[in-house]
């Protein structure tokens, strides 16, 4: 079944199809949420509301309007980290990238942890704008299509935001760096 008879299944009031959609999207949902708010807590909070709110507002999805289910669950997310920061009024602390277990080796932490913060560095440098599309374009692996539908911009204007984007890291950033930090946030 793809999201849309899912989506129609759980329109028509079987309610334990919406289990199907919770367990295909929770990890991308709390990877891309947690690559905005690069802390544990908050991430499975946030990840948890949009699950909710996506539930209580399954209803109002029109499956001949939107394009996708999963856009609609990313602008949710989207939305949700918005909410988090208007409330929160913090900066975010990319030290905190630590929690995240990715690797266990601490020989191998020490000597890689200055390229990835070189990489988390630059990132911070990135207009807002650009940095999420990079983050759902490589993190989430989200199609040019899915990007535009999230954040309101044309799928050539994404293209050319990420092209443009990722010269400007692999000009300022070292490849092996680069692709250390792709690879630890897979």
């Amino acid at each position: 079944m793809n999201d849309i008879d899912i989506v129609k299944a759980i329109q028509s009031w079987d309610k334990d199809s919406y289990v199907v959609l919770y367990d295909k999207y929770i990890k991308k949902i709390y990877d891309f949420v947690y690559y905005k708010v690069w802390n544990q807590s908050d991430a499975e909070d946030i990840s948890s509301d949009v699950f909710l709110k996506a539930y209580d507002k399954i209803w109002t999805f029109d499956i001949k309007r939107q394009s996708s289910f999963s856009s609609w669950l990313y602008t949710i997310a989207s939305n949700l980290v918005i909410d988090f920061y208007r409330t929160k009024k913090e900066v975010v602390d990319t030290d905190l990238i630590s929690e995240r277990p990715v690797y266990t080796n601490m020989l191998w932490d020490i000597q890689n942890r200055d390229k990835i913060q070189q990489v988390l560095e630059y990132l911070d440098t990135l207009d807002p704008d650009h940095k999420e599309i990079i983050i759902m374009r490589i993190w989430n692996d989200m199609s040019y299509n899915e990007i535009a539908d999230v954040t309101w911009k044309s799928v050539d204007n994404c293209k050319q935001i990420f092209s443009r984007t990722m010269k400007k890291i692999a000009s300022n950033v070292s490849i092996e760096a680069l692709l250390l930090f792709i690879f630890l946030m897979k």
